[in-house]
């Protein structure tokens, strides 16, 4: 595609793009990395089981809580089984601890009928394991809380469906907005455009200013499909150009433009799986203006669609060494191009690289002091008292020596809230749509039995950037 018709961007943003093309910090050159000058910190469940794939978002003022959390359970393979809880902050763990018990949450069981059709034992095992997997907690932009979660389907072996919590089927959540809407009172699997995958996974939702709701099923540098939901799970065909311009092509930027992706010594360097990227995280839509600066906020089009994804990388021997992730931006609006992607893979405080795995430390240290403010939310006494005493756990594995280390949700933190009267507020309309000064959450998978998180800003996570080629500084 020609310049031309790969279209314009504001002079404005293309301006505050150029200004993010530089890291946080220096890129290491035998890595081409750089690491996010913020701790990792470990998230507290319960000591009865072991957790993983943990999923979090930060909640609205006058909310019970300072975090919603679903993380799944660690079972034998037999079944699924996954857990919610109403968390905060705690001072003497500098981490994140469930405040309320841990409640199981369930779906409707699903049915296929494709799983046995492929040629493959493995799928057929999979269709008849109850539960879900892979869950996403997320917030739109009209204050519900959804969960997109993986499950047999009716269209393919498995995919994805999106479900409400913030109903009253689900009083823990439905509590912390009581007028939310609710778009998906059920279980309701999503469509797509084109051949489907034995398994489907990792889709990735835009929410957009008039309440659309977009999915983009992947990211490859040879496809990017893309369709709008039109109800009941139903969607539009692909959106994309066919003649759209790549952004995410091989060599990768991220890799100094090497054949072999930018391998360690020690890797396996799969060519025909350098491509492998998938969409690790929910997207939010950020503003490319300080949350003060209203004159740039004035200018209008200063909005972007921001996620993480990464890819596996394996040892000599074939093990899965270690998640290699970059930060992409996507416009502001349909068709949602990709408007820049990190220049380099990042790391964050305390984690490292080799061809042997990653290994990191964290900040968890019983008995520190907390540099973060405690909550305002005025909690019940009966809830004070759980937290007092989660507080004293240990986390579910030992965070010093994970074998690996994954994103799995982005959320704007409850910290970041309106001052108004002196005093924070903030709406749970609110909590999709941020500024780059405003802070995130990352929800961190520790191999396949942790949980862990970072906090940071929209700013340190996006900075960095390599704006796509084919695109214009022209006025719209």
């Amino acid at each position: 595609m020609s310049t031309a018709e790969h279209g314009p961007m504001t002079p404005w943003l293309r301006s505050a793009l150029e200004l993010l093309e530089n890291p946080i910090a220096q890129i290491n050159p035998d890595t081409n990395t750089f690491t996010i000058p913020r701790p990792i910190s470990p998230v507290f469940i319960d000591n009865d089981r072991s957790y993983w794939n943990p999923t979090i978002i930060g909640l609205p003022s006058g909310s019970p809580a300072e975090y919603l959390l679903v993380a799944r359970i660690l079972t034998n393979g037999a079944y699924q089984q996954n857990v919610l809880c109403l968390a905060n902050w705690t001072e003497i763990d500098q981490g994140l601890s469930c405040i309320t018990k841990p409640e199981i949450i369930n779906v409707a069981p699903t049915a296929t009928r494709q799983c046995g059709q492929k040629g493959s034992g493995t799928w057929k095992v999979l269709a008849n394991v109850p539960g879900f997997h892979d869950g996403r907690l997320m917030w739109t932009n009209r204050g519900e809380i959804m969960i997109f979660v993986g499950t047999q389907s009716r269209y393919t072996c498995f995919s994805l469906s999106l479900l409400t919590l913030s109903s009253p089927s689900f009083p823990t959540v439905f509590s912390i907005n009581p007028q939310s809407p609710i778009s998906f009172p059920t279980l309701t699997e999503l469509s797509r455009p084109g051949s489907y995958a034995p398994m489907e996974k990792n889709w990735l939702l835009f929410f957009t200013p008039d309440h659309g709701t977009y999915v983009q099923y992947e990211l490859s540098p040879s496809k990017r499909t893309i369709s709008k939901l039109i109800g009941n799970g139903y969607t539009t065909p692909n959106l994309t150009s066919p003649a759209e311009t790549p952004c995410l092509c091989h060599p990768y930027p991220f890799d100094e433009g090497r054949s072999d992706g930018g391998a360690l010594t020690g890797d396996k360097v799969d060519h025909a799986g350098l491509g492998g990227w998938h969409q690790a995280t929910n997207s939010l839509r950020a503003s490319l203006c300080a949350r003060e600066d209203q004159e740039c906020i004035a200018r209008g089009d200063m909005e972007v669609f921001i996620a993480i994804i990464q890819r596996k990388r394996h040892n000599s021997y074939g093990i899965l060494s270690r998640y290699e992730r970059v930060v992409v931006l996507w416009e502001g609006k349909p068709p949602f191009r990709i408007l820049a992607i990190g220049k380099a893979k990042f790391l964050f405080q305390g984690e490292t690289w080799s061809h042997s795995g990653q290994s990191f430390k964290t900040n968890h240290s019983p008995g520190k002091p907390s540099s973060r403010q405690p909550s305002s939310n005025a909690l019940p006494a009966e809830v004070g008292s759980a937290a007092k005493a989660l507080s004293k756990r240990k986390p579910s594995v030992d965070l010093q020596k994970p074998p690996f280390l994954f994103a799995l949700s982005i959320s704007y933190d409850h910290y970041r809230r309106y001052r108004v009267n002196g005093k924070y507020q903030s709406e749970p309309k609110d909590m999709y749509t941020g500024y780059l000064d405003d802070y995130l959450v990352v929800s961190l998978g520790i191999g396949d039995g942790g949980t862990g998180l970072v906090r940071l800003t929209v700013k340190d996570l996006i900075s960095g950037l390599a704006v796509c080629p084919g695109f214009t500084s022209h006025g719209v």
